[in-house]
This record gives structure tokens, C-alpha cells and sequence, in this order.
């Protein structure tokens, strides 16, 4: 995506940090219960915060060639307003539905259609030293999902999901003050309600 070829990878983490922190406390002030990013009629918290948080985990998710194929068959779909008609949140939806595999279609409709909430923590952590100088560490993660429905929790997803899972060292600030984070480790896992 764009702004990640422009700011590489840190820059992104620091506007997603920033984006997901405007969120939630914009989210806070709003005198009527927060709507799905497809049905949001005011908000500038979430079109812009949110929405950018929903593609670049997309992106995280399915690559970035499958959204910049659902961005581009929108884009060709909706030019020069052929249609007659300007685009809706729902023509974005199916364009990024339409690409994504079946597997991760889930991804999408948390995204758009959804109020979600996780809950994660580490419950448990150890680290040894091993022979060759390093350290082995291990953590457990407590997982959870929540739909929310008109600033009530609807319910809990029991089902497994991909979920971002990393440990850091220190970070520090490179020459144009953005924090670089120092993953020892980041990856994708697919992780169950409860302890992992």
C-alpha cells in the first residue's frame, strides 16, 4: 500500500498505533452507539481510524497483491461514474469479499460489517538461557473476541482466528524521531478462545 512504501514498515506502526488511540478515545465522546464501518453516517474516527486499521490488517491478513486487487476492481468498477451512481460502503465491501479466500472472508466482515473488540494478554511468560548465548522464550497468550451490538457485548467468538503475536525489546527512536520497535519475534497465529 501506499503510505507503507513512503514511511516503511515502523512509520505504518506508528500511524496505526496513533489511528487505533484517536479511535478509541473518539469512540468514547459519541452521543449515539458506534455503527459497522459499512453503515457509519458520521464519525470521522471511523472512516479514517478504523478504516485504515481494517485494510492494513487485511493486508496483514491476505498480502497486499488481494487488496490492491479488490482496491483496483473497485476503482475500475466505479470510474468516471459510469454507473451512474457513486460508490457505497457496500461496493467496497464486495469488492474486497469477491478477492478474499474463503478461509479469511471472516476478516472482511469483521472489518466492515462488525464492532469487534479483542481482549488479549500474556498470562504467562519464562525465558532460559540455551548453550549457544541466546534465550529461548516462552509465553502464554489469552485470547479473546468480542462482537459488540449498540455499545453492548453481543457475543463472544469461540472460533479460532489469526491474530498478530509478538515479543519486543527495547525501543528506539531513529533519525527522524519515529520509534522503531525491535521484534525478537512477530507472526501470525491462528489462536483459539482462552489460553494459547
Amino acid at each position: 500500500m501506499t503510505m507503507k512504501q513512503e514511511y516503511v514498515e515502523n512509520g505504518i506502526n506508528v500511524f496505526l498505533k496513533n489511528s487505533l488511540d484517536t479511535y478509541l478515545f473518539s469512540r468514547q465522546f459519541s452521543f449515539k452507539p458506534e455503527r459497522s464501518l459499512m453503515e457509519v453516517e458520521t464519525g470521522q474516527y471511523i472512516w479514517y481510524e478504523k478504516g485504515a486499521m481494517v485494510m492494513y490488517d487485511l493486508q496483514d491478513v491476505m498480502g497486499e497483491d488481494v487488496v490492491n486487487t479488490g482496491l483496483n476492481n473497485f476503482f475500475l468498477e466505479f470510474k468516471y461514474f459510469e454507473k451512474g451512481r457513486y460508490a457505497s460502503p457496500e461496493d467496497l465491501y464486495n469488492t474486497r469479499y469477491s478477492v478474499s479466500p474463503d478461509s479469511l472472508k471472516y476478516k472482511v466482515d469483521d472489518g466492515f460489517k462488525e464492532i469487534v473488540f479483542y481482549e488479549n494478554r500474556v498470562t504467562d511468560a519464562k525465558t532460559k538461557a540455551v548453550d549457544n548465548g541466546k534465550w529461548e522464550g516462552t509465553f502464554t497468550v489469552n485470547y479473546k473476541k468480542i462482537y459488540y451490538d449498540s455499545g453492548k457485548e453481543k457475543e463472544v467468538d469461540e472460533k479460532k482466528n489469526f491474530v498478530d503475536v509478538g515479543l519486543f525489546g527495547e525501543e528506539e527512536t531513529n533519525e527522524d524521531g519515529i520509534p522503531i520497535k525491535k521484534p525478537f519475534f512477530f507472526t501470525l497465529k491462528l489462536l483459539s478462545a482462552g489460553d494459547n
